[in-house]
């Protein structure tokens, strides 16, 4: 049975490696036509191997189930730096993944090396990069991704209750990542308040303004009319003077 076992696991990760592996695998020493699709099978298969590598790890030292494994994996990753909760771990993750890339000759990759090395850790993570390289540039798209998966949603993502600042998709995203955003939660509220008092100021201003404005504009009417008025008071004046003869 044992035998049996390890015989379809052996396939199992046969399968797997043909599935990530685009139709060029045996082209090792030519550049890829499809670049895109190329760099994003080669981080998929990166992740997997990732994946499979902790499990055997894991197998062979305790009897932890395959959800636990990845959900520590994912924690891991989560991880965030202290000063300003940049996720260090995931990228130096995302780096790895890139420098195993095997056509390095490849305009696209070469980009991509150039854009991460220029790239100071907390200004945009290695994974953005690497997204923007695979799905496209989409703008102003940060307000409908999940903090734990980057998951883009058409549906209402559901804030932390104190802060106001982390969204997931769903509970399981949110229990991943607590224990990174406990840390940070406070901090995250504090900016939250600062952010909406400033926004209530500006639209406090933009409403004085306005009136104002509207103010003007009525004074101006008034103004108007008035002059009007006075020089149909002076021309029926005039009127009354002039003889008829």
């Amino acid at each position: 049975m044992g035998n049996c076992q390890d015989d379809r696991d052996r396939r199992c990760e046969s399968h797997q490696e043909t599935a990530v592996h685009p139709a060029w695998e045996g082209e090792h020493h030519q550049c890829p036509c499809q670049p895109v699709i190329c760099v994003k099978f080669h981080y998929l298969a990166y992740v997997l191997k990732t994946l499979e590598k902790e499990l055997k790890k894991a197998d062979s030292e305790t009897q932890n189930t395959d959800s636990s494994i990845f959900e520590s994996i994912i924690r891991k990753w989560l991880r965030a730096r202290l000063s300003d909760g940049f996720e260090e771990q995931l990228e130096y993750y995302v780096r790895d993944a890139i420098k195993a890339f095997p056509w390095v000759e490849m305009p696209l990759f070469i980009q991509l090396v150039r854009n991460m090395s220029g790239n100071n850790s907390g200004e945009t993570s290695s994974l953005c990069i690497l997204s923007g390289c695979i799905n496209g540039q989409r703008a102003f798209q940060d307000d409908k991704a999940c903090s734990t998966c980057g998951q883009e949603t058409k549906k209402d993502l559901k804030k932390c209750s104190k802060c106001k600042m982390a969204q997931y998709c769903d509970k399981c995203c949110q229990k991943l990542h607590w224990s990174t955003h406990k840390k940070f939660c406070e901090k995250l509220a504090m900016e939250y308040r600062k952010r909406e008092k400033k926004l209530e100021e500006e639209r406090s201003i933009e409403e004085e303004e306005e009136k104002e404005s509207k103010a003007d504009v009525v004074a101006d009417i008034e103004e108007r009319i008035k002059e009007s008025n006075d020089c149909d008071k002076d021309l029926a004046s005039q009127a009354k003077n002039i003889n008829v003869s």
